[in-house]
């Protein structure tokens, strides 16, 4: 290959250390802070609170055999790669955020190191200092935040990483005519596609670094001999890709996943035009973050990122504006490879969250940008080259308009790292996250729901511990909620939140009846509302309404446990203690480990007063669920008050393991 001599311009800066290690150093340093960060939002996806990974190594076979969640009625995805990584890290050390958001930080500077030296490798005739200042620009930019803060989005680093990988492998392919390197390739490839379902995009960006690596070879002969090795590596990248795409369906139960409206209106709007004009929409919201960063959010979704049709002049802002761009890059293509390198990057990278191929949940998100980002601080640098090429490298105008270059991208890169730095402090937890986002979130229904349900859960706990509820506390919450609901009407699990704030905690079942209504209204079928709207009835001493929703409960679902552990109560309470027993039995046949038939059957003993009977079934639910204070103080008061002090002392700890979880 017969490639221009790198650029020999240095700067006293690299003397010492070469620009990809001071890539790696600023990455670290930028992100440091992350350490001392908790768990966040989704990392339960695949670490925190997640029983799967809590296996460790052991559950490498089972995470291979399953989908990404899998839950209820909500089973989606599969990304085995990522969930192994989690796994692992459980058998080594256990669950520490501290050393997990290390790793995420280590993976996020190998990335950036490996995309420069990738850059370098394709570009060696671009000087050193625009392609230093490209990712400078790209290590420091905040949206990156929330792909290395979340460690459920490490998924995303690890795709970028294995897709440089594989990029490195068919280039010395490509330079070696070694044919060994093929099926490495394509094993590394695939990898990338069992990471998260967007690593099949490299198999249009593998090629698309290839070729521009040859374009400075002095090769006369003919398209198709030239780049038969590329031609062939994209086929089969092509195979590759459909068989990861296909494998889940081959390999594991059809998919059960949820669309909401609220997550993305485009899951029920089955109209191409529209789909069309908000890709466009969605291409330009896009390019706004990337200009201007701010402010950061944990989510966007309905209505913060609208729906539009092409009556709307954005549109076609857009359309001009990206075909333009394509049209300049495809003019210049020779005379300005960086350039169009990096929209062509961009682009492809950004195609699967554009919402065109297919409806985005959240509509849009800054870890959809990871990669595109790239491209497009390529594509800027691609107009510094043009820029400053117009005048020789040895003249003082050249060295002008580099040091005002220069400190551009130092204050703009200065701009990003404090933003970034204070954005990984808003990260620390799921609280500070959402207090630090909620302000910004008036218009998504998605995330004034996610602080209201935090919140919610937050008294619960509290309440649990005999803390004091706050009704301004409350009344916040209501107020969250009801946002939501003014967002989007049909937010039904807004309108039974509602309703369990006024049962549980205003003691008014009549007004949580009009909520838990209004929810069924929207969703007949929603089983948790038509509980609590029974549980209402039983509160009002109404048995028939009470057994007429429960009932309605076991139409959908007649394993519903907490719902035959009801109805077995009221045949109780009714004098038909063998009913009860049975439908307790019932419920030990369907769910071994649950702990509320040995409460129930405990209960009933304790009203024959038979304490003793009810001790061995109350011992038999601690087995199955030690996390109940309230069983374990009188368990233990009981057995200390009987002479046995040893077990009196035992389940007073299981409290004290109880309070520290």
């Amino acid at each position: 290959m017969n490639k221009k001599k790198p650029n020999k311009e240095k700067s006293s800066i690299f003397s010492k250390i070469s620009a990809s290690y001071w890539l790696f150093i600023i990455s670290f340093l930028l992100y440091a802070n992350t350490m001392w960060n908790g768990y966040n939002f989704d990392d339960n996806f695949v670490v925190y609170d997640n029983p799967t990974i809590q296996k460790g190594i052991s559950a490498i076979p089972e995470i291979f055999t399953s989908h990404y969640w899998t839950e209820k009625d909500n089973t989606f995805g599969y990304r085995p790669i990522v969930r192994s990584t989690f796994a692992i890290e459980q058998s080594i050390w256990g669950s520490s955020p501290a050393l997990s958001h290390l790793v995420n930080i280590l993976l996020y500077c190998f990335c950036v190191f490996l995309a420069f030296k990738l850059i370098r490798k394709v570009f060696p005739q671009i000087p050193l200092w625009i392609l230093f200042s490209a990712l400078v620009l790209y290590a420091t930019h905040p949206t990156h935040t929330e792909v290395v803060n979340s460690l459920k989005n490490r998924e995303d680093i690890l795709v970028f990483l294995f897709g440089l990988a594989t990029i490195f492998v068919f280039l010395k392919l490509q330079n070696t005519k070694k044919w060994f390197w093929l099926p490495v390739g394509l094993f590394v490839f695939f990898l990338t596609c069992l990471t998260k379902e967007n690593g099949i995009t490299f198999a249009a960006i593998i090629p698309l670094v290839c070729y521009f690596s040859t374009l400075n070879e002095n090769n006369s002969e003919k398209f198709f001999k030239k780049h038969f090795n590329l031609i062939l590596s994209t086929v089969l990248l092509i195979v590759v890709s459909y068989i990861a795409i296909k494998l889940p369906n081959w390999i594991l139960p059809a998919e059960q996943k949820i669309l909401f409206y609220f997550e993305n209106p485009l899951h029920e709007i089955n109209n191409f035009s529209t789909t069309l004009a908000t890709g466009f929409y969605t291409l330009l919201y896009y390019l706004k973050m990337l200009l201007f960063p701010y402010p950061l959010l944990f989510y966007y979704g309905y209505n913060v990122v609208s729906i539009v049709s092409f009556s709307s002049p954005i549109v076609y802002v857009s359309i001009i504006l990206f075909f333009g761009i394509l049209f300049f890059a495809f003019k210049n293509f020779k005379k300005n490879a960086l350039f169009a390198f990096g929209i062509l990057l961009f682009l492809i990278s950004i195609s699967v969250y554009a919402n065109i191929v297919f409806p985005i949940n959240g509509i849009i998100a800054e870890r959809f940008m990871f990669i595109a980002s790239l491209g497009f601080f390529l594509a800027l640098s691609g107009i510094i080259q043009q820029y400053t090429q117009k005048h020789l490298v040895s003249s003082p105008l050249y060295k002008k308009n580099k040091n005002r270059i220069i400190w551009i991208v130092v204050i703009i890169g200065v701009v990003f790292s404090v933003q970034t730095i204070n954005r990984n402090t808003q990260w620390k937890s799921y609280k500070t996250l959402l207090n630090a986002d909620i302000d910004n979130l008036e218009n998504s229904a998605k995330a004034q729901t996610s602080f209201a349900t935090f919140s919610l859960n937050e008294i619960r706990e509290n309440a649990d511990k005999n803390n004091k509820v706050n009704s301004v506390d409350l009344e916040k919450i209501i107020y969250h909620y009801n946002k939501s609901i003014e967002i989007y009407p049909d937010y039904f699990t807004s309108m039974n939140n509602i309703g369990l704030i006024y049962l549980s905690f205003y003691n008014n079942p009549k007004t949580a009846i009009t909520w838990f209504e209004k929810a069924l209204k929207v969703n007949p079928i929603y089983i948790e509302a038509n509980f609590n709207l029974a549980t209402c009835y039983m509160k009002l001493s109404d048995t028939l309404n009470a057994k007429y929703y429960f009932n309605q409960i076991l139409n959908l679902d007649s394993t519903h446990i907490q719902t035959i552990s009801e109805i077995a109560n009221i045949y109780y309470a009714q004098n038909d203690s063998a009913k009860a027993v049975e439908l307790n039995n019932k419920i030990i046949a369907i769910d071994k480990l649950t702990d509320l038939p040995y409460i129930n059957l405990g209960n009933y003993a304790l009203l024959k007063q038979d304490t003793l009977e009810a001790t061995v079934w109350w011992e038999k639910a601690l087995q199955r669920n030690p996390n109940n204070p309230k069983l374990c103080y009188g368990m233990a008061k009981y057995f200390t008050q009987h002479g046995n002090s040893e077990k009196g002392a035992y389940f007073m700890s299981l409290i004290k393991k109880s309070n520290i979880k």
